[in-house]
């Protein structure tokens, strides 16, 4: 048997240069999109642990810890990780019961801020209103002006509690 010319040995070499060359970058990017993957899944859970702890905050009776809970979910509701299940997911956590009362007309008319009046709402109550516009605008719902009255209310002034 005669050996094989260099030249075949040379072009044998070279395509098995370039065949591993190619599988060690397709290796590479497929390492790259499962780590992209993780690192996403990773993120999103943590956005939703932040959501469950401003949550909290926003359910509890001290009104600026509420209105502080409020407005990190409004922060929350920024981020690009929340998609559109996780903004209708916030708008159900925006409930605030006198905030609802308000725009359905079941609070007394002293407290029911007007166009006109100055609001005599809670901080809670503002931020919660804030958060309630932000998410309608998001996801195209339309807001009750007595919502948007109350988001763009002064807050109060916390020694008048």
């Amino acid at each position: 048997m005669t050996p094989a010319p260099w030249w075949v040995t040379l072009v044998i070499g070279l395509l098995t240069v370039v065949g591993a060359f190619f599988a060690a970058q397709r290796g590479a990017k497929s390492s790259r999109q499962a780590t992209d993957q993780r690192e996403k899944a990773a993120a999103r859970e943590e956005w939703f642990r932040r959501v469950q702890w401003a949550n909290q905050l926003a359910l509890t009776a001290n009104d600026r810890v509420s209105a502080a809970g409020y407005a990190v979910l409004s922060v929350l509701a920024d981020s690009p990780l929340a998609g559109d299940d996780d903004l209708k997911l916030l708008l159900a956590l925006s409930r605030n019961e006198l905030l609802d009362a308000a725009a359905h007309d079941d609070i007394d008319d002293r407290r029911r801020p007007t166009a006109t009046s100055e609001v005599p709402v809670t901080p809670d109550m503002i931020e919660a209103a804030k958060l309630r516009v932000k998410l309608n605008a998001k996801l195209g719902l339309e807001t009750s002006p007595v919502i948007e009255t109350i988001a763009a209310a002064p807050p109060q002034d916390p020694t008048e509690h």
